[in-house]
């Protein structure tokens, strides 16, 4: 998908609450924790809270995410404010949009996605320092 497609989406508010879900290789089962490279890749997939309610975000994820083939060991909920926030912070400022993307089998799907070159591109990567405080500014629940 083109950057093009990607901004004719409703962007989200910074209101709104983001959940994703928590598993190999994305899960650090020793700190309990995501791991550093969740939110590497410049579109993460997430569900919004104001779509459904958490319990049914969690039965999507266990049963869409790899077609129920992975255990999902934990959820992390962050709000779209807090993902900018972080992505203004760093050395290089990174400009992130969280993104309505409705799907059949979700719809309060959504995607956090990393925009480069004043929104011409998306980032090839997220820097891992970036990615990891994402990762902490996640407010996880084990499940």
């Amino acid at each position: 998908m083109d950057v093009e497609e990607i901004l004719k989406r409703p962007f989200l508010g910074n209101e709104e609450e983001l959940v994703v879900a928590l598993h190999e290789p994305y899960w650090d089962a020793e700190k309990k924790r995501g791991s550093k490279s969740i939110f590497a890749d410049p579109r993460k997939s997430a569900s919004r809270l104001s779509v459904y309610p958490i319990e049914k975000i969690i039965d999507i994820f266990i049963n869409q995410i790899s077609g129920g083939r992975v255990r999902i060991e934990a959820y992390g909920v962050i709000s779209v404010e807090k993902i900018k926030e972080v992505g203004g912070s760093g050395e290089t400022v990174i400009d992130f949009e969280a993104t309505e993307n409705p799907v059949p089998q979700n719809a309060a799907h959504a995607e956090i996605i990393a925009f480069d070159n004043n929104r011409a591109a998306l980032r090839r990567r997220v820097a891992t320092g970036v990615s990891r405080k994402l990762s902490e500014a996640l407010e996880v629940t084990v499940l």
